[in-house]
């Protein structure tokens, strides 16, 4: 059984940028390459506001010392500001090492609204104060329906011999024409995943309980849409995910879809990293400067030789699909673990059958969304 279930924009801004940082620290391999001199106090400053009820606007901010995985650490800074049009501001709170983040509910004295445009400045403890250009918030056409299929894919196994594993491909109809304006839509989707998992203490599943797990999904490529690439339709299905199936499919799944509507300027900027991505796996083995960033230095407006990134703003609409594990294949669950595994000392011998809510993002009450 496949259902699919809307709702309007509530999704936290740090899902995607989770999903970008997942991409920066996971995609990186370490090499050798010559530094300049003015590099050597680079930051990268990836943020986004997202219009919603409520509005979430959150950045990331690392120190680059070189073009290794090693290299990029959390970078404090002295203040983060958002700003409107008529240089209306407000700060943002630090959310961990690196993070700043701010709900903008009807508490907080600042508006955001479609049509208008935004700007975040950094001012870190160097003294150095950097302001992106204007962003526009642009509406986004309610999300599509998605769809998902199971096929073979092969691999060789440990024997040289080739295989074929159960996979999933889900895919989402996308409107080319956004419904504000009238222009082809470009769109950024960001997703997570949330499925049911049964511990099963003592290897007795009667004696267990019910967790729902959500988690980000971290995904290989960026998944990016330019409606001015199709002519003669008004809709086109991308795929946006494709993964094993797992026991994450046992007991039923849900993925969640968070559809973005990008300026011309950030899909620039996320094609030229998608392009970085998926011809080497390495988003700064290429010279990080042909990765064009839209800050500048404050003072003068030029742009900085060892600033990196974007700010970008959107309205976000999410839309949920369900898989039952008939869909799946009826993958095993995961718990109660196999008989021969015996279990090590003051240990658990399959994680997390013995305690699930030691699983990240795992809680005891079943999401609003989750009705099945």
């Amino acid at each position: 059984m496949f259902n699919q279930k809307k709702s309007r924009s509530r999704v936290l801004l740090w899902f995607t940028l989770v999903s970008v940082s997942l991409i920066l620290y996971s995609c990186l391999d370490e090499i050798e390459l010559p530094i300049e001199s003015d590099l050597n106090d680079a930051i990268v400053i990836e943020g986004s506001l997202s219009m919603g009820n409520p509005s979430v606007v959150s950045i990331g901010i690392t120190r680059l010392f070189d073009f290794s995985a090693s290299s990029l650490q959390p970078v404090n800074v002295r203040e983060v500001l958002l700003l409107d049009e008529q240089d209306n501001s407000v700060a943002l709170k630090e959310a961990g090492p690196g993070n700043y983040r701010l709900v903008i509910d009807d508490k907080v004295n600042f508006t955001v609204a479609i049509g208008k445009e935004y700007r975040l400045q950094v001012s870190t403890f160097d003294n150095r104060k950097i302001i992106s250009t204007a962003e526009p918030i642009l509406a986004t056409p309610e999300p599509g329906a998605v769809d998902v299929s199971l096929f073979k894919k092969d691999r060789l196994n440990d024997e040289g011999q080739i295989v074929q594993d159960d996979y999933l491909a889900f895919s989402i109809e996308a409107s080319i024409t956004s419904s504000s304006d009238g222009h082809e839509a470009r769109y950024f989707w960001a997703l997570e995943q949330t499925f049911l998992i049964t511990d099963s203490p003592d290897r007795k599943i009667e004696d267990g309980k019910d967790c729902y797990i959500t988690q980000p999904i971290d995904v290989t490529s960026v998944n990016i849409l330019d409606g001015n690439q199709f002519s003669g339709t008004d809709q086109v299905s991308a795929l946006i995910y494709e993964t094993p199936v797992n026991y994450y499919f046992a007991q039923g799944y849900y993925l969640t879809v968070v559809q973005h509507s990008l300026s011309e300027g950030a899909y620039r900027y996320w094609n030229q990293v998608s392009q970085v991505i998926d011809r080497t796996g390495n988003m700064f083995e290429a010279p990080a400067g042909r990765i064009k960033s839209n800050f500048v230095n404050l003072d003068d407006g030029q742009a900085s030789p060892n600033v990196f990134g974007y700010f970008y703003a959107s309205q976000s609409d999410t839309t949920r699909f369900y898989v039952s594990p008939e869909a799946a294949g009826s993958p095993s669950m995961y718990c109660p673990w196999p008989v021969n595994q015996i279990p090590p000392p003051n240990g658990c011998p399959r994680f997390p059958c013995c305690e699930c809510l030691d699983e990240i993002g795992s809680q005891l009450e079943k999401p609003d969304f989750w009705d099945q």
